[in-house]
């Protein structure tokens, strides 16, 4: 009876701790989704005949204000899922995909500076935020 409580015990934290992942990056897009300088898309693909949710995809686009703590954010959870990050001449892509029984998600953020990237610089000027929820 102990073993089984213990293992109920370690599935929820381990539950909980993959959901975390999609739970700060999604309340930061949520923050910033209203802010004057960004523009939030949303749609949702539904099987036409039982009308269930199939997947959903969120767009969220930032001028300036909001960037750094996005890219911390996916630093921050980047232990919770495959994370990716890759910077070039003109900024940085971040791809963190989760995945757990009821859904597979992927997060992804373009960072674009007009000046170029600069290592001793974290400044961008633009930022584009895509999650990707596909329900199974």
């Amino acid at each position: 009876m102990i073993r089984r409580l213990i293992l109920i015990l370690f599935f929820t934290i381990g539950t909980l701790i993959a959901s975390m992942a999609q739970n700060s990056i999604d309340r930061q897009v949520e923050r910033y989704s209203s802010i004057g300088q960004s523009r939030f898309t949303s749609a949702v693909e539904r099987d036409p005949r039982t009308r269930k949710v199939q997947k959903v995809v969120k767009v969220l686009e930032l001028h300036q204000k909001g960037i750094t703590a996005l890219i911390e954010s996916f630093k921050a959870e980047a232990s919770n899922g495959d994370f990716t990050e890759k910077r070039d001449g003109n900024g940085c892509t971040m791809i963190l995909t989760t995945k757990n029984s009821r859904q597979n998600r992927v997060y992804m953020l373009k960072c674009d500076s007009p000046y170029g990237y600069d290592k001793n610089s974290n400044y961008y000027a633009h930022a584009k935020v895509t999650i990707i929820i596909k329900y199974k």
